[in-house]
């Protein structure tokens, strides 16, 4: 999910530091939006088993490979390594996967703290 428009300094745990103006006269940081990674479903549940999905392919992406997505089940059902359930539990700390209410609820309050105009909502 992506918001476009307006940016502001922001600090969220886990996110890279806001972007530096270019230009060293310019009152806000330069950019064209924010992405946000959000998981919904109809349970928190249901979205946190559908977070499988980009574990697994997280975890080829550390190595370079470049796989199509797993279901969910054959997700759960790969033997990760130790370093990969170190990558699976970093994601899992960042991610925000919740109910459908949660994540407009989420993305309502960040458009308003940041003033955005608009939300664009990639899927």
């Amino acid at each position: 999910m992506s918001f476009a428009s307006s940016c502001a300094v922001l600090s969220v745990p886990g996110r890279r530091p806001p972007i530096r103006p270019f230009n060293k006269f310019a009152e806000r940081p330069l950019c064209e939006g924010l992405n946000v990674r959000q998981g919904a479903a109809d349970t928190e549940a249901e979205a946190r088993h559908l977070l499988m999905t980009r574990e697994r392919w997280r975890v080829g992406f550390e190595k370079r490979l470049r796989t199509p997505l797993l279901s969910p089940e054959a997700a759960a059902a790969h033997p990760y390594t130790e370093k990969q359930r170190s990558i699976i539990q970093r994601l899992r700390e960042r991610a925000s996967v919740d109910t459908a209410d949660q994540v407009a609820s989420k993305l309502t309050e960040l458009a308003t703290l940041l003033g955005l105009d608009e939300i664009v909502i990639d899927t």
